[in-house]
Formats: C-alpha cells, structure tokens, sequence
C-alpha cells in the first residue's frame, strides 16, 4: 500500500535519466561478457568482470595525486612530470579511447534495433550517440 501512491506519480527526468543510463551500461557489461565468454570460456567472462577493478584503482590513484601530491588533473601530472609533448600525446590518446567507447557503446545500442549498417542501425547510433 505504500508503494501505490508513488507508482501512480510520474517519473520525472531525474529519475528515469540515470536509470536508462544504469541500464544501458549493465546491457553493454552483458553484452561484452557474453561475447569473451563465448570466445574464451569461463576465464572470458571473469577477465572482463576484473576490468571493474580499474575504477577502484584509478580512483584511488585519482586521489592520491590530488591529496598528496597537489595535482590538478591527470594531464596536469603528466605534464609536469615528463613535459608538455607527453602531456599532449596522452591526452590525445584519452581522446582515442573516448571516440572508441562512443563507438562501442552506441553499436551496442544500434544493434538492439537493426542489422549493422542498416536504416534502423544508423538512426539508433545516431540518437544514442
């Protein structure tokens, strides 16, 4: 009974937003260790499960660099460790690697909605994009 008034309210954006987002992302984990499982077994499905230990390890380096070492940014720590020609190839490839996890993420999407490359395809990576 408690539960009933709420469900008769609308869902506003906030609500709803980072819920299809959550939602999105645990389709795309999925998707991805099925895939490595399927070509690597069971080992497949637990290397791409220990890839979610890099959050821990980036945030904990994320922290440490600002706290102790008074680092604003990561490209910062690499610019003023190696100079600003490294600071610049390593920002660029974190710009490679977002432009690929774009792309991964919205052909995840796309493929829910169509054969890769068709009509329906491209509209899907267009909107998820």
């Amino acid at each position: 009974a408690l539960v009933e008034p709420l469900a008769r309210g609308e869902v506003g954006f906030w609500t709803l937003m980072p819920s299809a987002f959550i939602t999105w992302i645990f389709a795309k984990s999925i998707q991805n260790a099925a895939v490595l499982g399927g070509y690597f077994g069971v080992l497949g499905g637990v290397g791409y499960a220990g890839w979610y230990t890099s959050f821990a390890s980036a945030a904990a380096v994320g922290y440490v660099l600002r706290t102790r070492h008074g680092f604003t940014s990561l490209p910062r720590a690499v610019e003023r460790c190696y100079g600003p020609w490294a600071s610049g190839c390593f920002s660029l490839a974190l710009l490679f690697r977002l432009w690929n996890e774009v792309w991964s993420n919205a052909s995840v999407v796309a493929s829910f909605y169509g054969e890769v490359h068709s009509t329906n395809w491209w509209i899907a990576v267009a909107l998820s994009t």
